[in-house]
């Protein structure tokens, strides 16, 4: 007798053989959307890092030291916050670390969807002994975080940044 389709036994290996290709392919899926996520999280975190210290140094250039004050929060020498006369117009201009936020007093710097982590160490505001008594040093620190930390979530970022700026 001539046999025609498949025995249950070969549908049956069929099927599991498919679900075992199905499960391994949506593993792989799942992985790489997570690195995806992982990776376009600390993008974002490092251009925004990247843009406010570009802006935080073209802005403190700026002053070419004069009128710098640096406002203290209890630590020597370490606060939250700078502010300095622009030279090229006159006005006074102020950098700020506050609210997980950083923001000069005509823009906030950090976009939305990151946060500053501490403002205490914000800025450190020196002395350059050729400079005759002109604050003319900042040494700016921040922690920018990004994304989120809920299980099962792979998009959060932390990273320091920080940069000296030396007005001469």
């Amino acid at each position: 007798m001539r046999r025609n389709g498949f025995t249950m036994i070969e549908l049956v290996v069929m099927v599991a053989v498919l679900a075992m290709i199905l499960v391994t392919v949506t593993a792989v899926m799942l992985n790489s959307m997570k690195a995806r996520s992982r990776v376009e999280t600390g993008d974002r975190l490092e251009q925004n890092g990247n843009l406010v210290l570009s802006a935080l140094r073209d802005n403190f250039l700026t002053s070419n030291g004069q009128g710098v004050s640096c406002l203290l929060t209890g630590q020597s020498g370490i606060g939250s916050s700078v502010s300095f006369i622009n030279r090229n117009d006159g006005v006074q201009i102020t950098l700020n670390c506050a609210g997980g936020r950083i923001a000069s007093n005509s823009a906030v710097l950090t976009s939305s969807d990151v946060t500053v982590s501490d403002c205490s160490t914000f800025v450190t505001c020196d002395t350059l002994p050729s400079s005759g008594g002109v604050m003319s040093v900042a040494n700016f620190s921040f922690v920018l975080k990004s994304g989120v930390t809920e299980a099962g979530i792979e998009g959060y970022a932390s990273r320091k940044f920080e940069t000296k700026v030396v007005v001469r």
